[in-house]
């Protein structure tokens, strides 16, 4: 058995699934439709989506497209009996995702899984795997920051237009901090949100302050910003014992330093005994596991266990109520 898969959108995420599924030892063939190419790596892109879902050779789809697309290509995935990748965020509204969770009900043989490959992450693993085991104690407090710069280029883009993307820079890339917080520490209760919106582009957000608790009372700050001028991501936790912080991520832009973990411990007259761990992975390590993930699970019929629709459908409950704060 192998499997055919087509890339519906070929932007630079896109052309990396693209390149990626092609490698892949259980993968025959990669197609693709992107209405502004007609060719890549000698492959001749489809004319039209109508062309994808009526051929019956093709076994799944990875949706790489702007926001506003991807419920209905879901929905045709699944009339059609296509597996499913689709990148972040997975739809534009809470109602949206209740809407493909009762499609993964009816249809529970389709595999769906959505990308949110920062939970792939070598130095995030190690920080899950440090606070699930308690090693120094229960979460007392949760501090993320997740940010970056922009020129006038991002305006020119679909990202700029709420109507094809949801949301600013918080639907963009802070989701990947709240959905990691969601990851270690389960449901969250939202307590309140300080928004900046850009003002000539209503309905994107350039600057946004979070504070969330977990069910057991856990405090957590988390800032998403497209004004940090110099690229930031860290995540940092404060156990009774320790704190455990991770720094960095391998990107495209090599712009957010590397990934490292640091552990800060046996705190004493004022100082600590600090810890620092790097990583070194290739570029798009994190992308490389998702597929495979999805790959593995299709061929050996087994569940998502990453990006799923629950994992979706929490962090968009809770994405809608950040959006309707000040509503």
């Amino acid at each position: 058995m192998s499997i055919n898969i087509c890339i519906i959108g070929l932007g630079t995420v896109g052309k990396k699934r693209f390149e990626i599924f092609q490698g892949h030892p259980d993968v025959d063939e990669v197609s693709f439709f992107d209405p502004s190419k007609k060719i890549f790596n000698n492959i001749h892109s489809f004319n039209n989506i109508n062309e994808i879902f009526s051929n019956s050779n093709i076994d799944a789809i990875a949706i790489c497209t702007p926001n506003q697309q991807k419920i209905g290509l879901i929905k045709k995935a699944y009339k059609s009996k296509m597996h499913i990748f689709c990148e972040k965020p997975p739809v534009m509204s809470y109602l949206e995702m209740l809407s493909v969770e009762n499609l993964q009900k009816k249809t529970p043989e389709i595999k769906i899984q959505f990308g949110f490959n920062h939970r792939q992450m070598s130095h995030y693993k190690s920080l899950k795997k440090i606070i699930l085991s308690e090693k120094y104690g229960k979460p007392l407090w949760v501090r993320g920051v997740y940010g970056k710069g922009f020129d006038n280029d991002f305006f020119k883009g679909w990202r700029a237009d709420d109507s094809l993307s949801g949301g600013g820079i918080f639907f963009d890339q802070g989701i990947h901090m709240l959905d990691m917080v969601i990851d270690l520490l389960g449901d969250l209760s939202l307590e309140n949100v300080l928004i900046d919106n850009e003002k000539e582009y209503p309905g994107i957000d350039i600057n946004m302050f979070i504070h969330l608790r977990s069910d057991k009372g856990v405090p957590i700050s988390l800032h998403s910003s497209m004004l940090q001028w110099k690229h930031k991501l860290t995540l940092e936790v404060g156990t009774e014992k320790a704190i455990i912080g991770i720094d960095g991520i391998m990107s495209s832009t090599k712009s957010y330093g590397s990934e490292k973990i640091r552990i800060d411990r046996h705190w004493k007259n004022n100082l600590v005994e600090s810890e620092i761990n790097q990583f070194s992975n290739p570029d798009y390590y994190t992308f490389y596991r998702e597929c495979n993930n999805f790959i593995d699970s299709i061929m050996n019929n087994t569940p998502i266990n990453n990006g799923t629709v629950k994992d979706a459908e929490r962090l968009m409950k809770l994405v809608n109520e950040i959006y309707s704060y000040n509503s």
